[in-house]
C-alpha cells in the first residue's frame, strides 16, 4: 500500500507529493532549488515533509506563507497584484459520513476537487461550456 505524503519546499512554498517507496524529488519543479542531500534523502533544511495524519490546512498554510515570501522576494518591481475569477453555475457535492457536522467539516478541508462525486460531470460540462464564461472573466486589481 503506497503512503503519500506533502513535501513542501522551505525555498518556494511549492507542495511536492511524494510516496516513501520512490526516491524524492532531487529538485524543486517551481523554483529549482536542489531538495536533496548527496546521498539522496530529503535535506531537511529545504523541506518540510508531512506524514500521513498531517491536515492539508497545515500543508496549505505553510505552502502559502512561503510563496508569499518567495514571490517578493524574486522580485516584480513595477507590477501590481490582479484577482481573476470566472463564475460558473456548479456545484460539486460529495457525501460523507461523520459523527459531527465538525468531523464532517474536517473531512471537507482534507478534500481535494477530484474527490467530489460529480468532478467528472464539472470537468466535461466546464470545456463545453468554456467559451461561453471565458468573456466572462472578472478582473479587479488588489
Amino acid at each position: 500500500m503506497a503512503r503519500v505524503y506533502d513535501v513542501v519546499c522551505l525555498t518556494c512554498g511549492e507542495i511536492i507529493e511524494w510516496c516513501k517507496y520512490d526516491s524524492p524529488e532531487e529538485v524543486c519543479p517551481y523554483c529549482g532549488e536542489t531538495l536533496v542531500t548527496e546521498d539522496g534523502e530529503w535535506d531537511l533544511d529545504k523541506v518540510k515533509v508531512f506524514g500521513v495524519g498531517s491536515l492539508y490546512s497545515e500543508v496549505q498554510k505553510l505552502s502559502e506563507e512561503l510563496r508569499k515570501e518567495y514571490e517578493g522576494v524574486k522580485g516584480h518591481e513595477g507590477t501590481k497584484k490582479f484577482y481573476i475569477c470566472v463564475r460558473v453555475p456548479f456545484i460539486l457535492e460529495k457525501v460523507v459520513e461523520a459523527s459531527s457536522i465538525e468531523e464532517a467539516r474536517k473531512i471537507a478541508e482534507r478534500l481535494e476537487p477530484t474527490d467530489f462525486d460529480n468532478f467528472h460531470n464539472f470537468y466535461e460540462w466546464l470545456g463545453s461550456n468554456w467559451s461561453e464564461f471565458a468573456d466572462k472573466i472578472e478582473v479587479e486589481e488588489l
